[in-house]
């Protein structure tokens, strides 16, 4: 279970205020990225339409013209064979800002009946993937690297494992006073294989 702030926050802030706001420890903008989130920005000129992962310019910079407001916020519905996975890494349960976050966005093909030699059911293959994490650059930052290396690839530890440490290679993590650099790459690396664990037990259910 994630908890994205205190009750008093959760109950007062507002989705386009974090967004807006443009932190790169954002706790909802990484989730937005991964599932090709739209917002819609009104202005004197009309309305228009951006994709999230084309919103941010810079730490704290936004394509938001001056005369704009952020008025919706449209996010796709996942489909049957598509999962979403939010992570979230903070020093207490809330009340804290994040020190790392992540979101994976799969698509899966479904596997054969049949199994493997030895029974078991075969791994789902990643017929596509996109991966976003928090707390790592100026912004909140796809992967497109290890997303290519997990793509049409089956869901095994053997890839977790590869996709971790191509992770590590992705991002440029800083020290301060929530986490040291070095901290924020091993939960970069570690993330996937806590998602595979993840997925597996809820298949085992």
């Amino acid at each position: 279970m994630i908890r994205h702030g205190s009750p008093l926050i959760r109950n007062s802030g507002t989705l386009a205020g974090n967004i807006c706001n443009g932190s790169p420890i954002g706790d909802t903008m990484p989730a937005l990225l991964v599932l090709n989130a739209q917002v819609e920005l009104t202005g004197v000129a009309g309305t228009r339409l951006v994709n999230m992962n084309d919103f941010y310019t810079g730490y704290r910079k936004t394509v938001m013209r001056q005369d704009e407001l952020l008025t919706r916020v449209l996010i796709p519905k996942l489909a049957a064979n598509e999962t979403l996975r939010l992570y979230k890494v903070s020093k207490r349960w809330d009340l804290d800002i994040s020190t790392f976050t992540a979101a994976f966005w799969i698509k899966t093909l479904s596997t054969s009946n049949n199994g493997n030699s030895n029974g078991h059911a075969a791994a789902p293959t990643i017929s596509d993937i996109r991966i976003a994490y928090g707390g790592v650059a100026a912004n909140i930052l796809r992967l497109p690297k290890t997303e290519a290396l997990m793509k049409n690839q089956p869901l095994t530890p053997a890839l977790m494992d590869s996709a971790g440490e191509l992770a590590r290679t992705e991002i440029t993590p800083i020290s301060d006073v929530r986490s040291s650099a070095d901290f924020r790459f091993q939960l970069a690396q570690n993330i996937p294989m806590k998602l595979y664990h993840d997925l597996a037990s809820e298949e085992a259910h």
